[in-house]
This record gives structure tokens, sequence and C-alpha cells, in this order.
């Protein structure tokens, strides 16, 4: 399935947060190397940050997009509204909540989880990618984790914190 995040939110932030210093452009082996990641690294993140339209990739270089530079200036209720949106739109994301917007009590088990996301990865490679789409999903808070359960849950109004 394209589009799978392949980094974590750290790594992403980090990303935009340098390219924010760097005037929106830098050299992505520049990048590589000033940050001490090997290439399959930034290219995970870059690849991650590009599939949520924070940044794009000419020649080389990996540039700021407006919605990648208000998300990184952005407080952090702020930057979880708009990765909400970003995710609702999102193909991966967009199937999940399908699936449990469709079974009654809005949860499937980790390993459901974990197959609809799988298909064509090794079982590092789905561990990885399994931690990051859950992650960046509570990070924006449209779903949760339980486990107690090991489930999977649809982030409702109920489930927020005051």
């Amino acid at each position: 399935m394209d589009g799978l995040p392949r980094s974590d939110v750290g790594h992403v932030l980090g990303l935009l947060e340098i390219l924010l210093d760097e005037n929106g452009v830098m050299d992505a082996y520049k990048l590589s190397t000033e940050e001490h990641l090997s290439l399959d690294e930034i290219l995970a993140i870059i690849e991650t940050a590009k599939s949520f339209g924070f940044v794009r990739v000419e020649k080389g270089d990996v540039i700021l997009t407006e919605l990648g530079k208000r998300f990184a200036e952005a407080d952090l209720q702020t930057r979880k509204k708009i990765l909400r949106e970003v995710l609702e739109n999102h193909p991966v994301y967009q199937k999940i909540l399908s699936v449990l917007r469709g079974v009654p009590d809005n949860c499937i088990d980790r390993e459901e989880f974990d197959k609809l996301i799988s298909s064509d990865l090794t079982e590092e490679e789905e561990d990885i990618i399994s931690k990051n789409v859950l992650d960046w999903g509570r990070f924006a808070e449209i779903i949760w984790y339980d486990g107690d359960e090991d489930e999977v849950c649809l982030e409702t109004e109920e489930d927020e914190q005051p």
C-alpha cells in the first residue's frame, strides 16, 4: 500500500524544523550527512513527510510546503488538528477509519490492524510501519490503542479527556 509512514512523528517534525531553519529548502544528501543519518533513514523520513504533503522533492532538494510550514510552526493542539485533517484524507488512514467505523464497537484487534497495512511487507517492515501508522494516528487523536485488549480503536469524543 502506497503512502505508508515509514518514519515516526519525531523524525518528521525534526526534518520540518531543519527546513524552517534553512529557509524551506535543503539538499537530501546534505540532510543525511549533517544529521548523521543513513540515506535509507533520511529517505524514509522524507517519503513520510511527502506522503502527508509537508514537503516536496525537486532535483534532490527537499522543499517545505506551505502545509509543512504551518504544521512545523504550530502549537501542539494546532498540529494535532492539521494532522487529523491530513490523515482523514490520506488513503491509508481512510481505509483504517472506514474499517473501524464499520464494526460495532469501533475496535479491531491488533492482528487485524496489522493485516490492513501489511501487504507485501517483510515482518520487520510490518512491525515498523504498524507502529508508525498507529503513532501518527494516535498523535492526530483519530485512533487509539488499548494495550490490555490488544485492540486499535476509533477515537471518539467520549474517549477524549477534558
